[in-house]
């Protein structure tokens, strides 16, 4: 098959070629015409390298199975993008957010608490308790005497932030015969925050990336210097390393290596004799397009406060909890409560917006916010002409009982 002349060449010189005019380059196989100019790793094997690098060692390096790919960053002066002028190819600090939208106005309305524990109940309740514990005796409970049920709330007030934090980068892909709508200095692209990019799930954490349109330019790759392809990194550009299981000598005891033939050397295992690799970063393809993209970091801010009327019953027996659904809303952004009757639960609601929209790189997408009130019964009884208490809380009516009578001292097993 004939080459055409237009179409660039897809392999490098024959070994020997001077370094100074290697292009154009010239085609080692019948497919090369039909690639579109990507370079393609010669088949097969060789014992002659495809091309002469400059930098290679004069003799051949010890194979290693664990030699990696140098890193290749791009060292090209960019175009100046409109807006987009202090953009690099590092990731950015977060961008700052644009101005948010004022609360929502809404009608605050709280439901009533639900109805208190009768005395029936309260002792039903401390039955079932004891009955699945071994180390508690029964005979209290089923003699002791209600006196009283004191009844109290436990407030817990929740907000949820689902925030976008924006970051910009450069980044590139290989030209792959693709038609790249190209920037255009007519045009200006849109602003960081101007740009589409939604999330794929409300409330969910999440990472998504978007390319800014009139944003592309094309460039010769900067690894291969627009070749197509690399030295090889495993023989340094030689295409043989010495024999690893001779350790060079070419025998193995008083017999020829098996491994080398009793030469001492192997074919690189990388690039099979021909000291090129095809470029990793454009692929063989020789261009590259590069393109400003947005990264938007989807996050669900979190707090919650808890108002314990109780001082004897402790707090961290109500966290997780169920409890009755006083007031909740849902909106992009959410007023702080004002009118709930326990008058730390607003101030709580208030500081804890104000600390949630305090970051100016963080775009509020959407708030909510939740009052549950949490139902505690103290319980007060005589049994045996003593005085003791227990608590019944939270909707599915646990029993907190720490000072119950026949109980086990080194069994602390006072919550059902």
């Amino acid at each position: 098959m004939e080459q055409d002349a237009s179409a660039p060449p897809l392999h490098p010189p024959p070994y020997g070629a001077a370094v100074s005019t290697i292009s154009p380059y010239v085609p080692m196989s019948p497919q090369a015409s039909s690639t579109g100019g990507r370079w393609i790793a010669p088949p097969g094997e060789t014992d002659t390298p495809s091309f002469v690098w400059p930098d290679a060692p004069d003799t051949d390096v010890a194979d290693n199975d664990k030699a990696r790919e140098p890193t290749y960053k791009p060292t090209q002066a960019f175009k100046a993008i409109v807006g987009y002028e202090k953009t690099t190819i590092k990731e950015s600090e977060p961008v700052q957010r644009p101005q948010p939208p004022q609360p929502s106005s809404s009608q605050q309305q709280f439901k009533g608490e639900a109805a208190g524990l009768a005395e029936e109940d309260a002792h039903k309740v401390l039955k079932a308790f004891v009955g699945k514990k071994l180390c508690y005796g029964k005979r209290p409970v089923e003699e002791m005497e209600i006196k009283d049920v004191a009844h109290s709330s436990a407030v817990h007030y929740s907000l949820e932030t689902f925030i976008e934090c924006r970051t910009t980068k450069r980044v590139h892909r290989p030209m792959r015969g693709e038609t790249y709508p190209l920037h255009r200095k007519d045009l200006t692209p849109s602003g960081v925050w101007q740009v589409e990019n939604p999330p794929d799930q409300i409330w969910a954490v999440d990472e998504k990336s978007i390319p800014v349109p009139n944003t592309s330019t094309i460039e010769t790759c900067h690894a291969c210097g627009g070749k197509g392809f690399n030295k090889c990194f495993r023989c340094k550009g030689r295409g043989k390393t010495t024999c690893k299981h001779c350790k060079a000598s070419g025998k193995k005891g008083s017999n020829p290596c098996p491994y080398c033939h009793g030469n001492g050397r192997q074919r690189c295992f990388r690039c099979n004799g021909w000291a090129c690799i095809s470029c990793s970063v454009c692929e063989g393809y020789r261009k590259l397009e590069f393109y400003i993209q947005i990264t938007s970091n989807f996050k669900v801010k979190q707090g919650d406060y808890l108002h314990n009327p109780g001082k004897k019953f402790p707090a961290k027996l109500l966290k997780d909890v169920d409890g009755e659904m006083l007031f909740e809303e849902e909106n992009q952004m959410v007023s702080p409560l004002t009118t709930f009757p326990t008058q730390d639960v607003n101030t709580q609601s208030q500081q804890l917006l104000q600390k949630q929209l305090s970051v100016k790189t963080e775009r509020v997408l959407l708030q909510r916010h939740r009052v549950k009130g949490i139902p505690i019964a103290e319980v007060s009884y005589t049994w045996q002409t003593k005085d003791g208490r227990y608590w019944v809380y939270s909707m599915d009516k646990r029993v907190y009982a720490p000072d119950y009578p026949h109980s086990c001292c080194c069994c602390r097993c006072v919550i059902l």
